[in-house]
């Protein structure tokens, strides 16, 4: 049901062929020698023989905009290649005499490029279908769909060519987005379509929504020691100095739309209905520093389904709020591992630690054993795990987002 062309240009196209061909459906950036092209027997991959350059095989039902694979020439030139039939084995073959067999898996990284520099802030759609970006300096919102295919480009849902900073949360209903661009004010952005209104009241720094999509919550700047709640149905806004001393470090919503905050050793719970605060945690005067997210300038505190609470710090831990059991996480205190960042998957099973290396460590909450993903070029890196667990997202400094297969 579909033709790929490449002109003399190294462009590649994909054609339909129903229609007039008057539009084709995406592009690509092909070898400049190309000798062979092929689609996978399911049509979901196409390669290429590109000669010098190797080969290269995109991935036409994965994340949008993803890089091809790049396939190494085995001899002097790749000029052939060929699909098993049932889909396994891709096989290369040219000059030197070689024919080489690759197994074809979809356990590797896809590469995404769209911003031109750090990213700080992501967020997966609740259903897991598309994965949002923010670039701290070119103010751009993308929305990668998981499942367009290579030859495609996000989508630009807003831009603010003056940010100096972005920050991403999303509606749990999947109804719109938050973006926070610092000094320029928050944004909230519909996924439907609709024109983006601005949020008043709303600090320009890293929100929160709680699970109905109601309350967001958000604070100055770091090093504050407040935070500030908004009814976005109501336009009504509360500024909370929480109990402890000092600054924010955490600020959460739980699964009943109370407020969390970490401040001072002091982690509290404020209750947007009755306008009271309880104490849940005191004493913990390493709560949110150090090796926390925050000192990549992340918040402190995430809650999970079932409602416990991971509270970011020098010593990382779990708190249950029933029956105020903590389990204490594996100490982040080897050099490589310092400015980390932690994700987890919304049950909580499963925590992935961006490194200040680049490396990425995946594992379970109850083991110590880690793999590692292994590719970005950075001081850092920020995780997430999308909703349905199919994939690790990470995004950080040297500007490239890299979706890891679970």
């Amino acid at each position: 049901d579909r033709l790929a062309l490449t002109d003399s240009k190294a462009n590649l196209r994909l054609w339909p062929l129903a229609g007039n061909g008057s539009e084709f459906e995406r592009s690509f950036e092909a070898p400049n020698d190309v000798y062979r092209t092929r689609f996978s027997p399911d049509g979901s991959l196409l390669a290429q023989a590109g000669g010098d350059d190797g080969g290269r095989l995109w991935d036409l039902e994965g994340p949008t905009g993803a890089e091809p694979l790049q396939i190494e020439k085995v001899g002097w030139q790749m000029n052939d290649l060929a699909f098993s039939p049932d889909g396994k084995w891709l096989a290369t073959a040219g000059w030197g005499y070689n024919v080489t067999l690759w197994p074809l898996t979809s356990r590797y990284n896809r590469v995404l490029r769209g911003h031109d520099c750090t990213v700080l802030s992501s967020a997966f759609s609740p259903d897991g279908s598309h994965y949002f970006t923010v670039g701290v300096n070119d103010g751009r919102v993308l929305s990668w769909d998981l499942s367009g295919g290579a030859g495609l480009r996000p989508t630009v849902l807003f831009e603010e060519p003056m940010a100096w900073t972005g920050w991403l949360a999303v509606d749990p209903r999947g109804r719109f987005l938050m973006c926070s661009f610092g000094g320029f004010g928050t944004q909230k952005i519909p996924l439907d379509g609709g024109e983006p209104t601005p949020v008043d009241g709303l600090p320009g720094l890293q929100p929160v929504l709680d699970p109905t999509g109601r309350f967001a919550a958000s604070i100055i700047g770091f090093g504050i020691s407040t935070v500030v709640v908004v009814d976005l149905e109501s336009g009504e806004s509360w500024e909370l100095e929480e109990p402890g001393d000092g600054i924010v470090f955490g600020w959460a919503f739980d699964r009943e739309s109370r407020l969390l905050v970490a401040r001072g050793g002091v982690l509290s719970r404020w209750d947007p209905a009755t306008r009271e605060t309880e104490i849940l945690l005191t004493g913990e005067n390493q709560m949110g520093y150090g090796e926390g997210a925050v000192a990549s300038g992340h918040n402190a505190i995430r809650v999970f389904d079932d409602g416990r609470i991971y509270i970011g710090g020098r010593e990382r831990s779990i708190l249950n709020p029933e029956d105020g059991t903590r389990t204490v996480l594996p100490a982040a205190d080897q050099p490589q591992r310092r400015l980390a960042h932690d994700a987890f998957d919304p049950a909580g099973s499963v925590v992935t630690t961006g490194r200040r290396d680049g490396v990425i460590e995946v594992g379970l909450v109850s083991s110590d054993v880690r793999h590692l993903l292994v590719g970005h070029e950075a001081a850092y890196v920020i995780p997430q795990v999308s909703p349905d667990g199919r994939w690790i997202a990470s995004a950080g400094q040297d500007g490239t987002l890299r979706l890891w297969p679970m």
